[in-house]
């Protein structure tokens, strides 16, 4: 079972903190490209402002864009030792996450315990996840 690393463990609860991660796929055949970006605003943080958040946005050809975010920062994970990712937004079935999760890779990162689900593997996650991210590397 893989264990993951709270983003709050790394900054001041002073400070505003924000991460982020920016993927760009390119279809030369097409000539389109599109934009990925992943965030996480102020983990962990207990304010009257609600600042934390976890989102994703999306831009596509012919200025296309989408955007959702949560406020329930807990939903969000990473690997501390590679690039992996991940936020489930909303589960289909009533959201009902199972309590064992197998990770969508196996091993460990060396990370910390969360109480956030692992990553799933693909066909899991499609059949499990109705909104949400998740990049795991190849």
């Amino acid at each position: 079972r893989r264990t993951f690393r709270s983003p709050s463990s790394r900054h001041s609860k002073q400070n505003r903190f924000m991460e982020g991660w920016y993927y760009r796929i390119t279809i030369p055949e097409e000539d389109a490209s599109f934009a990925f970006i992943f965030s996480i605003e102020d983990p962990g943080r207990r304010n009257e402002q609600g600042l934390k958040l976890a989102a994703v946005q999306v831009m596509g050809p012919n200025d296309e864009y989408l955007v959702q975010g949560d406020r329930d920062d807990t939903k969000f994970w990473a690997y501390e030792s590679r690039q992996a990712l991940g936020c489930t937004f909303e589960w289909k079935d009533d959201g009902k996450e199972s309590g064992d999760i197998e990770s969508a890779d196996g091993g460990d990162d060396g990370s910390s315990s969360s109480t956030t689900p692992p990553a799933l593997h693909p066909d899991e996650w499609n059949d499990r996840v109705k909104t949400g991210f998740q990049m795991l590397p190849t």
